[in-house]
């Protein structure tokens, strides 16, 4: 598995479903354009979130 970010901060996680290997993701942003149309947008590779009970307590290593 890995986890994909876009531009705008939507996080995907991926699984590949054939082989071994993710060629690329993509983000549909909606009407991101003058004319109402949307834009597709192709989300980068990212290490994992950190545990969702990390962000909660805010244990990131700095002193608050």
């Amino acid at each position: 598995m890995a986890w994909y970010r876009c531009s705008c901060g939507a996080l995907k996680e991926a699984t590949p479903r054939f082989g071994d290997t993710i060629v690329s993701i993509y983000h549909m942003h909606q009407a991101t354009r003058l004319d109402g149309s949307s834009a597709i947008v192709q989300m980068e590779e990212v290490p994992a979130p950190p545990p969702e009970r990390d962000l909660l307590t805010g244990s990131g290593g700095e002193d608050d």
